[in-house]
C-alpha cells in the first residue's frame, strides 16, 4: 500500500505545542497525504491510530511509520473523512 493512497489527520493529544506539526513533515517527507494536523479536544497518554472501515492495512502502514511504541489500533469512524487519525499521545511527543 502506498502512502500517498489513503487519506491520514493528525491531531495533537499530547499537551506538547507543534507536535501534530512536527509528526505531519515528517510523514508528508515519506509520501503521506495529510488532510489535517490540529489539536485533539481531550488528552491521550499513550496514541492512537484510528481507520474507518476496510482501512486497517493503511492504519498499520501509518503505525509502521509512525514507530513509536504503545501505540495502538483500533477501527472507529471518529477518522471519518479522512482514512486513517493518528492522534499523538504524550509518551510519543516525548520521544521526538
Amino acid at each position: 500500500i502506498k502512502p500517498d493512497s489513503f487519506i491520514v489527520r493528525i491531531l495533537n493529544g499530547s499537551g506538547e505545542p507543534g507536535a501534530a506539526s512536527r509528526i505531519q513533515a515528517d510523514l508528508t517527507k515519506l509520501g503521506f497525504h495529510i488532510s489535517e494536523a490540529g489539536t485533539a479536544v481531550n488528552a491521550y497518554p499513550t496514541s492512537v491510530i484510528y481507520y474507518t472501515a476496510s482501512h486497517e492495512l493503511q492504519a498499520k502502514v501509518v503505525q509502521t511509520a509512525f514507530n513509536h511504541s504503545n501505540t495502538t489500533l483500533q477501527e472507529n469512524q471518529i477518522a471519518s473523512p479522512a482514512d486513517v487519525l493518528l492522534v499523538i499521545g504524550a509518551s510519543a511527543a516525548q520521544d521526538n
